[in-house]
């Protein structure tokens, strides 16, 4: 994404591109929670970087849940525990090639029943190899949930780094 408003010079727009604050539920059932398609050539250039940070809430302790962050194909799943309410998931996404990007995902457990808070769920890194030149559908979605419990997703956001 480029802007020049006159002559040869550029500006290069940083902060937030999408935010999605319209609450996502899923009650005892598996699906989608909430998406958004980053453009062809938003990451036009080597070094340039996306920030996806997605949050919401799990009630019920039943059981387990597990949330999944995908870039157009799935890249992590987060497993809340039965006590865990509270639920974050924020990925650092740089492109680093054409075609190649390498991505970081921390995966917060926030507190469970008890109001204690937990310690993160753990931090996954990789790189990952998509064309960046088509729209990519950046989402959250819930694959595993006990029939009576629910899970929300309260808001996503995308913030363009650099």
């Amino acid at each position: 994404i480029r802007f020049a408003p006159a002559g040869t010079a550029t500006h290069k727009p940083m902060g937030v591109i999408h935010r999605d604050t319209t609450q996502a539920e899923l009650a005892g059932e598996t699906g989608d929670l909430m998406n958004y398609t980053l453009p062809a050539n938003s990451l036009d250039e080597n070094g340039k970087a996306i920030r996806i940070t997605g949050y919401g809430t799990k009630t019920g302790a039943n059981g387990f849940a597990d949330i999944r962050f995908t870039f157009t194909d799935p890249l992590n799943t987060h497993r809340l525990t039965a006590a865990q309410t509270v639920w974050r998931i924020q990925c650092l996404l740089i492109r680093t090639g054409a075609s190649a990007q390498d991505w970081v995902i921390y995966d917060i457990g926030n507190r469970d029943d008890t109001g204690l808070p937990l310690a993160p769920g753990h931090v996954s890194t990789s790189n990952y190899s998509y064309g960046l030149t088509t729209d990519a559908v950046l989402k959250f979605d819930c694959t595993t949930i006990n029939a009576s419990d629910t899970i929300t997703q309260e808001e996503m956001i995308i913030e363009l780094l650099n």
